[in-house]
């Protein structure tokens, strides 16, 4: 008597990336990269060294708590998202671009990876880093504190905070709609993008 084989029952990696998956990548992408060439050589620049800040949080915070994924996702996620919000803006220094781009980097490689565990205490360390990650910039380029650079470090802290309950509502969202997170975070960068394009014309504003 031949014993039964077992029913092979594969399991499916929801974030496998599919034909439609690079369709909605590439176009992030290329609509990033667009956007960047048509604020200038600064904001090129700008998204360079954003890049460079989520290769480098990624693998520090990844080191520490073994966990690559979800470093490299969240931190590159955030500091993409931070560079569509400010480059082409009307910012009080350079430096400030770089920080939004550190504070994405730093404080979303951390969240992504649940760091510290505990919910109140990883918003208390999202908001220290993120105040802390805007003013080393600012003081590494030899800026002072001026009102509205002092604005943004405080907002920094703000922001970075607000990046924890952020991620867990998103990380909710992915895991119960199904869809893969490289499509979540194509659809942010996208929203992101037409708000850019949007805003000067509902609302006048020169930017």
């Amino acid at each position: 008597m031949v014993a039964a084989m077992p029913e092979s029952n594969p399991t499916v990696n929801p974030n496998q990336l599919t034909l439609a998956g690079l369709f909605w990548i590439t176009t992030a992408i290329a609509l990033l990269l667009g956007y960047a060439i048509q604020q200038g050589p600064d904001a090129v620049w700008q998204a360079g060294f954003t890049a460079l800040f989520a290769i480098v949080c990624g693998l520090l915070v990844g080191c520490i708590r073994k966990d690559w994924n979800n470093a490299f996702f969240w931190g590159g996620l955030y500091a993409m998202l931070g560079f569509l919000a400010v480059a082409g803006g009307r910012l009080p220094h350079w430096s400030v671009g770089l920080g939004w781009g550190l504070v994405g980097a730093s404080v979303g490689s951390c969240v992504g990876v649940d760091f510290p565990r505990k919910w109140w205490l990883g918003i208390l360390f999202s908001m220290i880093l993120g105040t802390l990650a805007m003013a080393s910039v600012v003081l590494i380029m030899r800026q002072h504190f001026s009102d509205m650079i002092m604005f943004d470090t405080i907002i920094a802290g703000v922001v970075g905070g607000l990046l924890k309950p952020l991620t867990m509502l998103l990380q909710w969202l992915e895991k119960n709609s199904g869809q893969p997170r490289y499509l979540l975070a194509s659809w942010l960068a996208i929203c992101i993008l037409i708000g850019n394009f949007l805003v000067p014309v509902l609302a006048g504003i020169q930017r």
